[in-house]
């Protein structure tokens, strides 16, 4: 892929393996590429890049709603590996990861290059390994209302989060829905600089139910207001019946 754009959508890409960069997504480009409502899950590398390894573009480089986790690559880079001197030609649109997970990976994202014009927001970093972002040479990127625990390197940081529950459904099976205990509702927001968001989040639900925009790729729901997520909830679409007594008396 040289410069085309490209869109990868509601799309699962899983256990794949590559020699050398870019288990999951291999792309050297000059295009815009989007990734959204996606799964990048079990791919493998042999030096980096495990999930995608993204070099030398000058395009916007958008991931968005994904779920990134279970990645692996024999070189110390991140599972997710992007490089480029984007603020060269675009200056704030540069490469963005919105609203999406990076988890349970052999390493994080790793960011190099020349360029301030990255954006992380709205987006989970957990568990992986030595680092959750990584980043080097003379990029300055920005990092707000996002779930990340470690930074190696110069960011601009803003309202994110380093501990407390994320409350996932089901880490071990990669059910990555909020349940009522994360702190992940209604944590994140709006403002990305050069950036529209969605009306929905990865399941197609509607985003921004409670008062602000939740952290991540899921959306919480709680539709009949029972303070269970209706992930959890075998009763999640039906509403809490007022009480209402009757006197019954037998009949001859």
């Amino acid at each position: 892929h040289t410069r085309s754009s490209l869109t990868i959508n509601n799309t699962i890409i899983r256990s794949n393996v590559a020699g050398e960069d870019g288990g999951g997504i291999e792309s050297d480009f000059r295009g815009p590429l989007l990734i959204s409502n996606s799964e990048i899950s079990g791919n493998s590398a042999g030096t980096r890049g495990g999930a995608i390894h993204h070099d030398n573009s000058y395009a916007e480089y958008v991931i968005l709603n994904t779920v990134i986790s279970d990645n692996v690559q024999s070189g110390d880079d991140g599972v997710v590996f992007i490089r480029g001197n984007y603020g060269y030609l675009y200056e704030d649109n540069g490469p963005k990861i919105i609203n999406s997970i990076v988890i349970n990976n052999e390493g994080g994202l790793a960011l190099s290059g020349n360029d301030e014009g990255t954006i992380i927001g709205n987006s989970v970093f957990s568990n992986n390994g030595s680092f959750d972002i990584n980043i080097e040479s003379n990029m300055v990127p920005v990092v707000k209302y996002s779930y990340v625990p470690t930074i190696i390197g110069t960011a601009i940081t803003s309202n994110n989060i380093s501990s407390g529950e994320l409350g996932f459904i089901d880490i071990a099976n990669k059910d990555f829905h909020l349940t009522e205990s994360s702190v992940l509702i209604d944590a994140g927001t709006l403002d990305i600089s050069c950036f529209t968001f969605p009306e929905t989040d990865k399941d197609g639900n509607q985003r921004i139910v409670g008062t602000a925009i939740d952290i991540g790729p899921y959306e919480y729901l709680d539709t009949d207001d029972d303070d269970v997520s209706d992930e959890s909830d075998n009763c999640s679409s039906v509403a809490n019946p007022d009480t209402t007594t009757f006197n019954v008396t037998n009949a001859d």
